[in-house]
């Protein structure tokens, strides 16, 4: 067996988990609506608050994944997380607020970490692949998430489901234990000041291709994260679907989105540079969601399948390629603080997107314009980035140092 089978397989466990923690909330929002008397489309406010908590933790992870090993940091955020959700169900907006933050915080722990254990066991010219079997995983939580989560609520409850989940996002934590040993990759004498934090945005903004991938991935994910917020609630509230097919609906999403990770990923090895293929796909992400803003109750079950497959593939399927490219750009040492930096600049947008839309759907008391601008945002970027490539050099590999 290669080396890379047990850490890749602890990678995925630990972001499958993770997701189905974060998408729980936003897939049994319909039921929690009625318990707190919120409107549910509001429910774009609390994925934004979960990314307000990764935010925090984006930026410390880098240096706590080097300091006390990124294998400990992954369970620490499945604790994180994990009881967080369980908070969740006591029911009251306070506890689901500040449950929101705290589970963000540990989402935004794991991501440094993973990309420090597949950094140091990926070979050159494998990193595309890599890492979007790891991002694959991501859609693996939430498809999971839209099958478990509206069973158990109509079998027992939201309150049940959200302690069912929480228990098992910690059971996580417990199966990847084995690994520390192994993969013991600990610096004790690293900095974790706040200054470091600091360091990892600079470093991200001094360096042209980092720089641009954040553009990149401040759009896209906040595309991303708003239609997973929105998506189930979007599907009963104006598409009259019932909860566990909608949660079916929100999975088909998933699988497509899981799929095309590992194709783009490996696309982004062989064929077309990551870059050129992410302004692409900002082309299709904007096609993808105008489309879906003017799905009609009147359609069939089958197209309203068609078009999640679709959205699941053009506007979740893309990190993978971007977390590559950060692999290739710079040296082993330097990933998990260069995707701490990055990243950032991905949940920014993701904290910012689900509120945006929220207050536009408050505002409109309509989805289409919501889908409209995220879409447009997503499009804008996608064509500036293909056009700076064509007429500027500023995507040529540049591997900096960055000091300690």
């Amino acid at each position: 067996m290669t080396p890379i089978v047990w850490p890749l397989a602890a990678v995925m466990l630990v972001q499958a988990m993770l997701m189905v923690a974060t998408v729980t909330v936003p897939v049994l929002a319909p039921e929690l609506a009625l318990a707190t008397k919120i409107e549910p489309h509001w429910i774009g406010v609390y994925s934004s608050l979960v990314f307000v908590g990764a935010l925090v933790s984006i930026l410390l992870g880098g240096s706590l994944a080097r300091r006390f090993g990124a294998v400990t940091m992954s369970q620490i955020a499945l604790g994180i997380s994990g009881l967080a959700l369980v908070a969740t169900a006591s029911g009251t907006v306070s506890a689901i607020t500040i449950s929101a933050v705290i589970a963000g915080f540990g989402y935004g722990l794991a991501t440094p970490a993973a990309s420090q254990i597949l950094a140091n066991v990926t070979r050159p010219g494998r990193h595309g692949i890599v890492f979007s079997l790891k991002q694959s995983t991501v859609s693996l939580g939430g498809l999971i998430a839209g099958v478990l989560v509206p069973a158990l609520v109509v079998g027992f409850g939201w309150r049940a489901a959200t302690l069912f989940v929480g228990f098992l996002v910690i059971a996580g934590s417990v199966l990847i234990h084995p690994l520390r040993t192994s993969h013991d990759d600990r610096q004790p004498r690293r900095s974790t000041t706040l200054v470091a934090p600091l360091r990892s945005i600079r470093y991200v903004l001094n360096h042209p291709r980092l720089r641009i991938l954040a553009l990149i991935t401040f759009t896209f994910a906040a595309a991303q994260n708003s239609t997973n917020a929105i998506f189930v609630t979007y599907l009963v509230e104006k598409l009259e679907v019932p909860l566990v097919l909608a949660g079916l609906i929100f999975s088909s999403m998933q699988v497509t989105g899981m799929t095309t990770r590992i194709f783009l990923g490996w696309i982004s090895d062989h064929f077309i540079s990551a870059i050129r293929l992410l302004g692409i796909i900002g082309l299709l992400i904007a096609i993808t969601l105008m489309a879906l803003a003017f799905i009609k109750p009147t359609w069939s079950i089958t197209t309203i399948f068609v078009f999640a497959g679709l959205t699941g593939i053009f506007v979740t399927g893309w990190s993978g390629v971007y977390l590559a490219e950060i692999a290739r750009v710079v040296t082993p040492e330097h990933v998990a603080i260069a995707t701490g930096g990055t990243v950032f600049f991905s949940f920014f947008g993701a904290a910012i997107g689900p509120s945006i839309f929220s207050l536009i759907v408050a505002a409109t008391n309509n989805y289409t314009p919501a889908f409209i601008a995220i879409g447009t945002a997503a499009g804008l970027v996608g064509v500036l980035v293909l056009r700076c490539q064509r007429h500027t050099t500023i995507y040529t590999d540049h591997n900096q140092h960055f000091g300690n």
